[in-house]
């Protein structure tokens, strides 16, 4: 029987069980086959969420949103992220200093200081913004804390808010309780944790992490002089209130960790390496940042009330750097954990159902933060001096490196320590002089998309970073197969390009956009995108005052977009899989001033409940 003469339903099913790359080739086989796949509502929205690393959220049940509804929306929501058109845009005021805040699943806690309780948080104001997936509009309420809150951490779909408080010097309560009415969560079996830590100091910096049944802690001190340094990790079920691990430091501070899977976790580390002459006058000590990645391994059924203890399985090293440089800090961020998004709870036609469509949790871009200190000695004496660098890794380093050998799954471990040189996953990296946005708002990433600000004389500009290695993908008009990048080939690179300066002066080859990947903003609050800036070379960074090879190459592709902020002074910038939000200081009385872009239209009415302005 011929491939052609198949029931069309058949062939339909048959192409979407294909990547949306083999889609692609298939349609330009002959006009039959290109005619299924044009005419295929199906194999477009299938074309759409594969290309945008999106997962459909019906899992091929009958859901409330057909599926004509769900591939216009998705169309809509990338479109506006390609050309940073904003439609909607939204201000509001929130008054009072602040101490914590939390941006996750579209809803943002703020804590707001009280004289009541001097050393920390005494109220959590909620706004939960509208979406254009959910059937929900806007709403805002208040908690008021019975005892003072340090920090916080949310889980929407789960009706889940953690608050951390210290109890006595270094025994600290973490409260587990539900963010729709601040009550103790019904699925803990002990709502409320304790844990002692090591250090007695009662000044911690805390990293939250939630993934399903998982919470995860960090407790890092601040005091860098303390000997011991003893941060902490630590693993519980949440629902059963069992301890899973406890993994101890030295971290030092600024420091954080990030969910690989399930089960497996990465933490940048620094170690200290001598040179290898044979002279030992000539050795010297070189300090190397690696990101470790530490495995949990299952509870032990006779005892599963005892922790586990975290295997150290993999070590992916950065450029040695030389022994000049003194001080190296390590500090990663990634967006969202690694599990199925779900509606928040607290919206009650959802129930914390799967969205339509959700990102890809395991396509995402982890943001690490190198702080240097170095030694600097010139004629006029000797000094110290200070850089920073953002480095881009993409999730795919680890399922394609670690992936065969089962690691991230959790059913095997190697017995002895796998390492990797820079070398071999330079091109799942690249490396930039961009420093971090100012301020103290880390909600940066999401998915493959990173947000970052600058400032000229006379407004804001904000340029977006997307590391979808599908970053040279055509329009739906074009009929071209796309072109494989690095990350799917393999291949090797033409001459490298060397950039010299920051991100924003790359001596480069620019690779041109085709008219139709450009289109121009027509908001009012941004009258422009500029066009983006698309690379896809390999890079070249030179620094011979801190690395001992001199220079680095990193290969991940990415497309960046600049527009302009409609809030002329930012002082810092977040984004989710919907919006982008801007926030600017306010000078009287402290507080800040919000505004909100939303990548799809709202209706007005959708606004009303968290009282805010739509600017006309």
């Amino acid at each position: 029987m011929r491939f052609s003469s198949l029931p069309t339903e058949l062939i339909i099913h048959i192409l979407a069980l294909n990547s949306f790359r083999d889609i692609l080739v298939c349609r330009e086989v002959c006009r039959e086959l290109r005619n299924i796949v044009d005419d295929s509502l199906e194999l477009q929205y299938t074309i759409e969420l594969r290309c945008g690393s999106y997962i459909d959220g019906s899992n091929g049940q009958l859901t409330k949103t057909s599926l004509e509804e769900r591939y216009r929306k998705l169309v809509e929501l990338e479109e506006g992220w390609k050309t940073l058109r904003f439609p909607i845009d939204q201000t509001k005021i929130f008054s009072g200093p602040s101490s914590i805040y939390e941006l996750y699943g579209g809803l943002y806690v703020r804590g707001v200081r009280s004289e009541s309780f001097l050393d920390g948080t005494g109220s959590l104001e909620v706004t939960r913004f509208p979406s254009a997936l959910a059937p929900c509009p806007g709403q805002a309420w208040d908690h008021f804390l019975e005892t003072s809150c340090r920090d916080l951490g949310l889980e929407p779909g789960s009706d889940l808010m953690v608050l951390i408080n210290n109890k006595e010097r270094n025994t600290w309560e973490i409260s587990l309780r539900t963010l729709s009415s601040n009550r103790p969560h019904p699925d803990a079996c002990n709502p409320s944790l304790d844990h002692t830590t090591r250090n007695l100091n009662s000044w911690m910096s805390f990293t939250i992490s939630i993934l399903g049944d998982q919470l995860a802690v960090m407790f890092t001190p601040f005091d860098d002089q303390d000997p011991t340094r003893a941060g902490e990790l630590v693993v519980w079920n949440w629902k059963t209130g069992l301890t899973r691990t406890i993994l101890h430091g030295p971290f030092k501070y600024p420091t954080s960790f990030t969910f690989i899977s399930p089960n497996v976790l990465m933490i940048g580390e620094v170690e200290s390496r001598q040179s290898s002459f044979e002279n030992p006058k000539d050795r010297r000590t070189h300090l190397r940042a690696s990101l470790v990645v530490y495995a949990i391994p299952p509870q032990d059924d006779n005892e599963p009330e005892m922790p586990v203890k975290c295997r150290k399985v993999a070590s992916f090293h950065l450029p040695l750097f030389r022994a000049e440089v003194f001080e190296v800090q390590v500090s990663s961020r990634s967006d969202p954990a690694p599990v199925p998004q779900r509606w928040p709870s607290t919206i009650p036609s959802t129930d914390g159902e799967l969205k339509p469509f959700y990102v890809d949790p395991l396509k995402r871009i982890i943001v690490l933060s190198l702080d240097l200190s170095l030694r600097r000695r010139s004629i006029f004496g000797s000094g110290t001096e200070h850089r920073e660098y953002t480095i881009f890794v993409h999730s795919d380093m680890f399922t394609s490196l670690l992936g065969e050998r089962r690691i991230l799954s959790g059913e095997d471990f190697p017995e002895t320590l796998l390492e990797f040189e820079w070398k071999q996953w330079q091109r799942f990296a690249r490396w930039t002089t961009l420093q971090r946005s100012p301020g103290h708002y880390v909600c940066y990433v999401y998915g493959q998309r990173y947000v970052d600000y600058e400032h000229d004389p006379f407004t804001s500009r904000l340029h977006l970073w997307d590391f979808n290695p599908n970053v040279n993908r055509p329009s739906r008009a074009s009929t071209k197969p796309l072109k494989p990048t690095s990350l799917d080939s393999g291949e090797k690179f033409a001459k490298p390009a060397t950039y010299v300066g920051t991100h924003r002066d790359i001596a480069s080859s620019r690779k041109a956009v085709a008219p139709d990947e450009v289109r121009t903003a027509v908001s009012p609050t941004n009258q422009f995108a500029f066009q983006p800036f698309v690379e896809t070379e390999t890079s070249v960074f030179k620094d011979k005052d801190i690395f001992v090879h001199k220079k680095v190459e990193s290969s991940l592709p990415f497309r960046r977009t600049t527009g302009r902020a409609s809030l002329p002074q930012l002082a810092g910038i977040m984004l989710d899989d919907e919006r982008i939000y801007m926030m600017e200081r306010l000078r009287d009385g402290g507080g800040i001033r919000m505004g909100v872009l939303s990548m799809e239209a709202v209706g007005d009415s959708a606004w009303q409940g968290v009282g805010w302005n739509q600017d006309d």
